[in-house]
């Protein structure tokens, strides 16, 4: 892992009024802050339309840090809000960030040394090929250390997340592209690879006992909300199911020659590219889609959407130690109740399963009966803010270079190989659309 360690670090975000920002990123850079994490020399430079000053932007970053942290007080913050500096620019004109190129050298020779150029990327996936040239030209490559953080979707199928690949790597190094996922950057995800090295109960479960069934559950008691023209233009399975879920069936199952950045995340490469390529006739009887009732009528969604809000996907693992086992895969938007989690049931007489559980409370144990054995638990006596944690290490570990917790090119694109052929004949009319009443029971559901 390269620290750059001492290196000065220039964070630009693009989209700085918008709502991935105020959501995620003022509140992890808050949250690194607040535990001493940011590096000491270190700044934001919003990247936007909106005609701020550098004091009018800070007024709208505290006001926005109020929301997440109803405690802090401008006195309090006054030394985390003067990170933030304001770069007034369109992302189609060259002479914006012609400007911006001569602000990181005025920075860098005020400093006497070349920062780490971060560009974040808090915009739709269609202006992405519009800002990486720019961003390139800013900082050249071979003149600075830089990256660049992109946020999913990464494409919309395996044609254009390729498409995207190649037109990066055109620009960037691979190892200076970071692929956001922020599900691997999860706390109990995190201990979930420390539970497999160091708790020998875990892999002897995994390894030495016949496996019945393995469980992916995302449910959502909150439905789209305010992001009804995105949604309606992705659905469930692009939005969760194509890559969450997948990479959480593959940290909870493959196997891992040594615990390097590398080894991690080529061992999630050949977990996924194990899985089958599902044909029309098994995606027609064995997956479910629907739609919950009152999903139309959000603002930016089609009054005739087929776009599913949940989906239940079932298939059999054709690897080795796991050749054979099944799997689930479930997702959806305004359920009875929040259920994120992974749970591995065995056939033996010692233990009936394993479960990796992200929500309501964060831990790893096994279950036999009613009896409950703690793996792993994360437990974080401050208040949770969303997302915080989570893009907080992000952050940090694409300033060290280190790929752990992203997902790869290759990887990206082995999902999208495994979420096409269902998408595909999902859009074909098969199997039919459900519908569901929001909060209530599936009704197609027996058990």
């Amino acid at each position: 892992m390269n620290t750059l360690a001492g290196t000065p670090i220039t964070f630009t975000v693009f989209g700085a009024t918008g709502d991935l920002f105020a959501r995620k990123i003022i509140p992890s850079l808050y949250f690194l802050y607040t535990r001493k994490k940011i590096p000491e020399s270190f700044s934001v430079i919003g990247f936007g339309r909106h005609p701020h000053t550098t004091e009018s932007f800070r007024e709208y970053v505290f006001i926005n840090l109020k929301r997440v942290q109803s405690d802090c007080t401008v006195r309090s913050s006054k030394g985390f809000l003067e990170l933030f500096h304001y770069h007034r620019g369109e992302f189609h004109d060259v002479d914006s960030f012609t400007e911006l190129k001569k602000r990181f050298e005025h920075n860098d020779m005020l400093r006497g040394s070349l920062s780490l150029k971060s560009f974040y990327l808090a915009v739709p996936p269609e202006l992405v090929r519009t800002l990486v040239p720019h961003i390139a030209s800013v900082a050249p490559k071979g003149s600075t250390h830089r990256n660049i953080l992109i946020e999913k979707p990464f494409g919309k199928n395996e044609e254009t997340a390729r498409a995207l690949n190649a037109f990066l790597d055109e620009y960037f190094d691979e190892s200076e592209i970071f692929r956001i996922d922020h599900y691997l950057a999860k706390p109990v995800l995190q201990k979930l690879l420390h539970a497999r090295r160091d708790h020998h109960l875990y892999e002897t479960l995994r390894l030495t006992e016949r496996i019945k069934e393995v469980t992916v559950t995302l449910f959502e008691e909150m439905g789209v909300e305010k992001r009804g023209a995105f949604y309606d233009g992705v659905g469930a399975l692009r939005d969760v199911g194509q890559n969450h879920h997948l990479e959480m069936l593959a940290l909870s199952l493959m196997e891992i020659p040594d615990f390097t950045p590398r080894a991690v995340c080529s061992a999630r490469e050949s977990f996924i590219a194990s899985l089958p390529k599902l044909t029309d006739g098994h995606i027609i009887e064995n997956t479910t889609r629907a739609q919950y009732e009152t999903y139309q009528s959000i603002p930016g969604v089609a009054q005739d959407s087929r776009v599913e809000t949940y989906f239940d996907i079932r298939f059999a693992l054709t690897h080795a130690p796991h050749k054979g086992v099944p799997v689930r895969l479930r997702g959806g938007k305004r359920m009875s109740q929040i259920k994120k989690d992974v749970v591995i049931e065995f056939d033996c007489d010692h233990t009936d399963s394993l479960h990796i559980e992200l929500e309501p409370v964060p831990r790893i144990y096994t279950k036999k009966g009613s009896l409950i054995t703690t793996i792993e638990e994360y437990k974080d006596e401050e208040p949770k803010i969303q997302y915080a944690d989570e893009y907080a290490q992000l952050f940090l570990d694409s300033w060290h270079s280190d790929h752990t917790r992203f997902p790869t090119k290759k990887e990206v694109e082995l999902e999208w190989i495994f979420a096409d052929p269902i998408l595909e004949t999902w859009e074909q009319g098969e199997p039919a659309l459900k519908t569901y009443i929001p909060g209530g029971a599936l009704p197609w559901e027996t058990d």
